[in-house]
């Protein structure tokens, strides 16, 4: 019950297969990976949840120029808006302070969940903790991701070389057959009905 919950809670793409991440989403996902980790045996339990907080976090980083995300985000804007008596504008005081706060929010979410997650399973002493193992792990599955896809990029580009020389040449030889066979009916209408017959 709790993953359904949890995946209810995760930003799910729309339709147009686009997240609309927005704080709230993040704190939700958060909210919803404490749960887990506080009923979870293993780290397997929560990696769904995990997952969520993660893409959460990205798509929130990808979009730098977005509006206050929720209606915290947009209330602290409008306070900070009418303190400050300036427009409200992207570049204006309150639209920079709406926006600091706001990740620092955020910050302090995931902050608090990777507390959570470390109490729950500590590491011994000298080795990472259990949140930066996670974080190690994710960012070399990244890279091998990144490097699978560079890899067959460079695959699909060889094999559309192969294929372009292939083609040239049987072009090649198609185009020596015509000639070839338009010299032999050449030859032939010569040597059947051309003058030298007559």
């Amino acid at each position: 019950m709790l993953v359904k919950m949890a995946r209810l809670t995760l930003g799910q793409p729309s339709r147009k297969g686009r997240c609309a991440i927005d704080p709230l989403t993040i704190a939700a996902a958060v909210a919803a990976t404490k749960t887990l980790v506080k009923s979870a045996r293993g780290v397997q339990e929560i990696v769904h949840g995990l997952d969520g907080v993660f893409q959460a976090q990205d798509e929130h980083k990808k979009n730098k120029d977005h509006q206050a995300g929720s209606s915290i985000g947009a209330k602290n804007k409008s306070i900070l808006q009418k303190r400050a008596k300036d427009d409200g504008g992207d570049d204006s005081i309150s639209a920079a302070a709406a926006a600091v706060i706001e990740q620092k929010q955020l910050d302090q979410q995931i902050s608090d969940l990777k507390d959570e997650i470390n109490r729950k399973w500590p590491s011994a002493r000298g080795e990472k903790s259990t949140w930066d193992q996670i974080l190690a792990e994710r960012e070399k599955r990244i890279a091998d991701k990144k490097e699978r896809a560079k890899q067959a990029k460079i695959d699909a580009e060889e094999r559309a070389k192969r294929r372009k020389a292939i083609l040239i040449e049987v072009a090649k030889g198609l185009a020596v057959a015509a000639i070839a066979g338009g010299i032999a009916w050449f030859l032939w209408w010569a040597a059947t009905h051309g003058p030298a017959v007559r």
